[in-house]
């Protein structure tokens, strides 16, 4: 059904590795359920990964800020295009580095 979208995708991208997901729900924080949005802390799946999920219930409201967000800071390289238009962004960063110390 999304050959009709984007079928340069299907005609001319290769499929390196398929995984598998979890839908992810995050703690409740000062600006309620906020999603881990971001360059991934490890590189066990690929060194330049990045991650975008934990949107809950408000998806549909906010998929198109978080996801225009990430699109920039991917095609810039650059993570902190995200800090830019989302402050807090990187609440889920701030935990799980203090857990690895």
């Amino acid at each position: 059904k999304c050959y009709n979208m984007s079928p340069f995708v299907w005609e001319s991208g290769n499929v390196h590795k398929i995984t598998e997901g979890y839908r992810v729900q995050t703690t409740r924080g000062k600006y309620g359920r906020m999603p881990i949005i971001g360059k991934s802390l490890y590189n066990d799946l690929h060194t330049n990964s990045w991650l975008f999920t934990g949107l809950s219930s408000r998806g549909l409201v906010y998929h198109g800020v978080y996801g225009n967000a990430l699109s920039q800071a991917i095609l810039k390289g650059d993570e902190n295009e995200i800090i830019d238009k989302i402050p807090d962004a990187f609440w889920w960063k701030d935990r799980k580095t203090s857990k690895l110390r």
